[in-house]
């Protein structure tokens, strides 16, 4: 199962790809979006991928963690950059992530993050938050929930 759209859990992914093997940096290189060879399936979103996985027997595919633990997907080992073999979960993540200095642009891509404990696959998400929330356009006090993608205006 891969993504049909341009991503950047795709991008993390084939970064560390190309981090690790010359045979895929010869033919791939890191990528928001790759031809992916053969007769994969395609879904558009970490969540329509997971869907996918989460109801095909025996598929195999790559996703956001925090996708795949909401689903409670069944998540690969990986070999890291020390030689162990590390599960996926949030102290893997912040042993790859800790000795990251973040520059100025706040970009930054490890892509075979070193440490004995560190999962090989991470990235950064950022959440923008406004200091203050004003009025919306339509006149209405910006009170928002997060469901989803659901967004709620309550009127002032």
């Amino acid at each position: 199962m891969t993504r049909q759209d341009a991503s950047g859990t795709t991008f993390a992914f084939t970064k560390h790809l190309d981090a690790i093997s010359s045979e895929w940096r010869s033919h791939y290189g890191a990528a928001t979006l790759v031809d992916w060879p053969g007769s994969a399936m395609r879904a558009v979103g970490n969540e329509h991928v997971a869907g996918r996985i989460q109801h095909s027997e025996g598929s195999i595919g790559y996703v956001g963690y925090e996708f795949a633990r909401r689903l409670d997907l069944k998540m690969a080992s990986l070999q890291n950059k020390a030689g162990n073999f590390v599960k996926p979960g949030d102290q893997a993540g912040m042993a790859a992530l800790s000795a990251a200095e973040l520059p100025a642009n706040l970009r930054l891509f490890i892509a075979d993050p070193a440490g004995a404990d560190a999962y090989p696959i991470v990235t950064f998400s950022w959440i923008l938050i406004y200091k203050t929330c004003g009025a919306f356009h339509d006149g209405h006090v910006g009170e928002r929930e997060s469901r989803g993608s659901d967004t709620r205006h309550r009127q002032s």
